[in-house]
């Protein structure tokens, strides 16, 4: 019988401000987890023991949701037997929580929780399930409680701390004037003004500087797909793609078994369907020439190879 647990961690971006979701298919003994839930960067498969990783963007409310979405659709296809979450230890009462979902606010409450980020996607689910799930914490409670003794020390000094950065934030911006070239100051008021927005125009300057310093581009693999995907974005000519795409599916219902077309096409419109399409693509090889559809499946594989999370890691180095 197979055993399910999931682990909730962190830093997947199962969302990503001003991008949408590009994600890859997770085959599970041929099921697949919806793509536009979330982005799989690794699958090992070993025994009868699925142990799912869900590494997790905090204080993001969509990203909370999703979770509680693929947590939701992991139960209903295997039945969850053990949730693990980080920050906490033992098993994590939740009682609380449901006696405010019984009354005739509740359910406000708790999406206002959810909106504020005081409520995660593993407690969400906990709390929406049927099941009376527990959630249970990973931490080593002895080093758990150390660790909240350092965020407590820190926390008592964190004016005094920041007082002093703001001085040395200052300190250094003079020095700048002096120690640094033109070019590197220009570099540092783009990123200052330009980071927050992870966008095409700021991963082009940044490979450009990078280029420009003679540093390796192939340090920056998921940057590099990712402008490349923009740039192929703008040369698609989606109404022609479709057009291809209605003729394929025609072609496709001929000599597909209807089991394995009525699947596809209940996936319609979604990241998955295009994904699958495109293997059927490959597999059928149709001797009519579909240009701007195999232009259209060469961007759905490039939007599988670029990960979020690594992309982020990259920006940063």
């Amino acid at each position: 019988m197979r055993f399910i647990s999931i682990i909730i961690s962190l830093l997947l971006i199962l969302s990503c401000a001003q991008s949408p979701v590009y994600a890859q298919t997770f085959i599970l003994s041929g099921n697949i987890i919806p793509a536009d839930l979330a982005q799989v960067s690794d699958a090992f498969f070993k025994g009868e023991r699925l142990v799912v990783n869900i590494q997790d963007l905090h204080s993001h409310e969509e990203t909370q949701r999703n979770i509680s979405a693929v947590l939701s659709y992991l139960d209903a296809k295997y039945k969850i037997d053990n949730i693990y979450v980080e920050g906490a230890v033992g098993e994590i009462d939740s009682a609380w929580l449901k006696n405010i979902k019984k009354t005739s606010y509740g359910e406000a409450v708790i999406e206002r929780l959810m909106k504020d980020a005081r409520l995660s996607g593993a407690e969400y689910f906990a709390l929406q399930s049927e099941r009376g799930i527990v959630l249970k914490g990973l931490e080593n409670e002895k080093l758990y409680i150390e660790n909240l003794k350092r965020l407590k020390e820190i926390y008592a000094v964190r004016n005094e701390a920041a007082a002093n950065l703001d001085e040395l934030r200052a300190g250094l911006k003079n020095l700048s004037k002096t120690a640094l070239s033109s070019n590197s100051r220009k570099h540092i008021s783009f990123f200052e003004k330009r980071r927050k927005d992870l966008d095409e125009k700021y991963f082009k300057y940044l490979l450009s500087a990078a280029n420009s310093a003679n540093v390796s581009l192939s340090y920056y693999p998921q940057i590099a797909n990712y402008l490349e995907l923009a740039k192929l974005q703008r040369k698609i000519d989606y109404k022609k793609s479709q057009s291809q795409i209605n003729s394929f599916l025609n072609k496709l219902k001929e000599v597909l078994p209807y089991k394995d077309y009525k699947k596809l096409m209940e996936a319609q419109y979604k990241d998955e369907f295009y994904v699958n399409l495109s293997k059927f693509y490959d597999q059928y090889k149709p001797l009519e020439k579909y240009s701007a559809l195999e232009k259209f499946f060469t961007l759905i594989r490039l939007k599988q190879s670029v990960n979020f999370a690594d992309l982020i890691s990259e920006q940063k180095r």
